[in-house]
């Protein structure tokens, strides 16, 4: 009747709420273990691109210094540190 069908339509909100607020603090997890990393470790590179460069190091025998990416050879010009995070 019509209260089931409101109590159905209360649980499937519910239902969107608690995924949709699963879906955020899966996010926001990410970007805190993302943040920690960048902090602890300091490259400005993204996780993804660090093991990609490990299996290809580990695929060819090098090590990791030995293939470095661009970003990490180049530096700010003294009068643009402000850019430096």
């Amino acid at each position: 009747t019509e209260l089931l069908a409101k109590v159905e339509r209360n649980r499937e909100a519910s239902t969107d709420a608690e995924y949709a607020q699963k879906a955020a603090r899966i996010a926001r997890d990410d970007a805190a273990k993302e943040l920690k990393r960048v902090e602890h470790v300091g490259p400005a590179l993204p996780e993804f691109a660090l093991i990609m460069r490990e299996q290809i190091c580990g695929a060819v025998g090098l090590d990791a210094a030995d293939l470095p990416y661009i970003a990490e050879l180049m530096d700010l010009k003294s009068d643009q540190t402000r850019w430096r995070t």
